[in-house]
Parts: structure tokens; C-alpha cells; sequence
């Protein structure tokens, strides 16, 4: 049945089956960025236990040549973007997925940010 809004639609504006908007597991609903820089490393695998998708952008440089890639769930998921002055990796991992920041065919040089939409 669809749903009629009458007013402002705001975040706690009920949907279809009585669940709160905030409550849904939708990338950027009730989410902020937060610089997780100092708690992240390459090479590492982190879990997504936040209960939403999380959109990540990690700044980098690159030492030698070839792609270095995100990992999510165990698959290759993007490469990184040149930016002018270092790489860009961007990323979506889902909810309860692992992610981490692989070398590739290349090394990650230094990380510059890793920002996480969470």
C-alpha cells in the first residue's frame, strides 16, 4: 500500500512496515564522516560492525608501479584514483563485510587520511 506524507518528511517519519527511517540500513542516513587515520593501517582487515554500509576514502601515496586495490568480502572492489598529489581508494563496504587497503601490484606508500562514512 503506498504511504501518504502529510508535512515535513523528517527522519523519524514512520515507512511501510513501522520501521523509523534512521533505523534502516541506508548508506548515509543518519551517518557522519569520521577520520579514523590513526586506527587504520594497510594490509589490515577491519569488520563492518556498524549495522549500516560504510562508504570509505582513504588518501595515500604509492611506492613502485602497478594498482593497489580495497578489498571487501574477499573481492577486489576499486582501485585507486590519482588526485594530483597522492591516490584516492573509494570504497562501500556492507554491513558485516570485511574490508582492508591491499598493495596490489604495488606498495601503499604513506596514508594521508582514512575517512570513514559511518
Amino acid at each position: 500500500n503506498p504511504i501518504t506524507v502529510t508535512g515535513a518528511l523528517t527522519a523519524t517519519t514512520l515507512v511501510g512496515d513501522g520501521a523509523a527511517l534512521t533505523s534502516l540500513p541506508v548508506l548515509g542516513v543518519s551517518q557522519t564522516w569520521q577520520n579514523l587515520t590513526s586506527s587504520r593501517a594497510k594490509n589490515t582487515t577491519y569488520t563492518n560492525s556498524s549495522g549500516k554500509a560504510i562508504y570509505v576514502m582513504v588518501s595515500h601515496g604509492v611506492a613502485g608501479s602497478g594498482l593497489i586495490s580495497a578489498t571487501v568480502a574477499g573481492a577486489a572492489s576499486s582501485i585507486s584514483i590519482w588526485a594530483g598529489t597522492g591516490f584516492l581508494t573509494p570504497f562501500i563496504v556492507p554491513v558485516g563485510a570485511t574490508y582492508s587497503l591491499t598493495d596490489g601490484t604495488g606498495s601503499v606508500g604513506g596514508l594521508f587520511s582514512w575517512m570513514e562514512l559511518r
